[in-house]
């Protein structure tokens, strides 16, 4: 061969094995992250999750066997995933274990499926959104928290938050169980809510006996008491399904430094030994603290 032929010969080799060695890299290095649409922005991805719950419910009762401890969900556009507080390997048709028992995963052939049933109830009431991370909706279980959970960050947006959180769990599908109740005055308005599940109190001594039935037009609280409910809610008995909010200033007057009986405290504003803590961020994400969940941006 002739020198130029050669030489193009061995561009020719330097170039596909420039090229496989491109496709090898990309497959090895993940996407950039996915930008979230209107399918995990917006109120369809509480159906999404709803239903996937419900169909959790169905295939649990059908492999007998009890439900997983769930602490967050998320939700993108393919999927809902559930993630363990307690190691679970192997999950239920049509939910996907993924082997390390951290994590179940719900495609969305799998949430179509029409064998799987959906159950008319759940036992998670108190799954809540935080917020998004990359192309998917990331929610709560709040129920999970062994005590106290404060809410820090500037009043305007803490407010804002616990006000989209509370009127989530009031309105949305995902909280049909859910009962707020309201302590003292710490100006949240909840407008268009169910107003059979919202009560106020003024104390946290009288929230623990049940509160008064509160009209939806009237303003609410600023921070966020869990309470263990003395019945079952909804499938499952060890589920609290009642969330007490109460201003920082109030609970530490209150509490004594102990977290009420029968459940976990979100506490709006900054209190001292809270099991989680949440900070908005200027830049509207949240920083969860020990819990790890990323959240770049609120909803």
């Amino acid at each position: 061969m002739s020198p130029p032929v050669i030489v193009a010969v061995v561009l020719a080799v330097l170039l596909l094995i420039a090229v496989v060695l491109l496709v090898i890299e990309l497959r090895r290095t993940p996407g950039r992250p996915g930008v979230a649409g209107p399918a995990v922005t917006g109120p369809a991805a509480l159906d999404e999750v709803d239903r996937a719950l419900r169909v959790l419910v169905t295939a649990c009762d059908r492999a007998e066997r009890d439900f997983p401890d769930v602490y967050a969900v998320e939700c993108a556009a393919d999927r809902v995933v559930l993630r363990l507080a307690t190691y679970e390997t192997s999950a239920p048709e049509p939910w996907d274990g993924g082997g390390d028992g951290t994590e179940w995963t719900l495609s969305r052939a799998g949430r179509q499926t029409g064998g799987q049933v959906p159950a008319e109830s759940h036992p998670y009431p108190l799954i809540a959104s935080l917020g998004l991370h990359e192309d998917r909706r990331v929610l709560v279980n709040l129920a999970r928290a062994a005590g106290p959970i404060t809410l820090a960050g500037p009043p305007t947006a803490v407010g804002a938050f616990a006000q989209r959180l509370l009127t989530e769990l009031l309105s949305g599908p995902v909280g049909r169980d859910a009962e707020v109740t309201l302590i003292g005055d710490v100006g949240i308005g909840l407008t268009g809510v169910r107003p059979e599940r919202l009560r106020t109190a003024a104390t946290l001594a009288e929230a623990q006996h049940g509160g008064r039935e509160q009209q939806v037009a009237r303003a609410g609280a600023g921070a966020v008491f869990q309470q263990l409910d003395d019945g079952r809610a909804a499938a499952e008995p060890d589920q609290p399904r009642r969330l007490v909010v109460i201003g920082a200033d109030q609970y530490r007057a209150e509490s004594a430094g102990r977290a009420p009986a029968g459940g976990a405290v979100l506490v709006l504003g900054e209190i001292d030994h809270a099991a989680w803590r949440f900070e908005v961020r200027p830049d509207g994400g949240l920083d969860t603290g020990a819990l790890g969940l990323p959240i770049d941006t609120s909803l």
